[in-house]
């Protein structure tokens, strides 16, 4: 992974308490915050908010070029995702949708009991795309977190940009 710092007259500006990541040259872009650690893998990428085994809240999120991947319902795409899970199903919500052109964004919550954590988890599925890119996330956290990780996903999702192949010197 590269880390680039912004110059002072970049358009991104990264919320306050957060740094920006961007991966793959703009597949997928958001603000994460600045204390959370990030851990790259070749097409996926790790996020934590500690280190284990204090670790209370995870984000996971791959991204994908798939041609034709605009006809395909977001979510058909989730519910295919949920059927995946193979955790013992505690309650789902219903499919929560927004669209800030050419972004589409669909998630839900699971409750899900967690044999490795022998505890309960919730996880948020969300699958973002813009064009051709789409962008698989699992974010996973405690159920007595949900307060305390909301403002992490409020920026998330407002921060979030999805196919926007530049650099962040053409950003300016």
């Amino acid at each position: 992974m590269r880390v680039v710092e912004l110059t002072e007259n970049q358009i991104w500006k990264a919320t306050p308490g957060c740094r920006i990541l961007l991966l793959d040259g703009g597949a997928v872009r958001f603000d994460i915050p600045s204390t959370w650690t990030v851990v790259p893998r070749e097409h996926h990428i790790l996020l934590f908010d500690d280190s284990p085994p204090n670790t209370r809240c995870s984000i996971g999120l791959s991204w994908h070029q798939l041609p034709g991947a605009s006809e395909i319902p977001l979510s058909l795409l989730l519910d295919h995702a949920v059927s995946a899970e193979n955790r013992r199903l505690i309650h789902r919500t219903e499919i929560s949708h927004f669209v800030r052109p050419p972004l589409q964004v669909v998630w839900l919550q699971l409750c899900v009991f967690d044999p490795t954590e022998n505890c309960d988890m919730c996880t948020r599925m969300c699958i973002a795309r813009s064009g051709c890119t789409i962008a698989p996330v699992l974010f996973e956290f405690r159920p007595e977190d949900e307060l305390a990780v909301f403002p992490v996903w409020q920026t998330f999702l407002s921060t979030l940009a999805v196919g926007e192949f530049r650099t962040p010197a053409d950003a300016r």
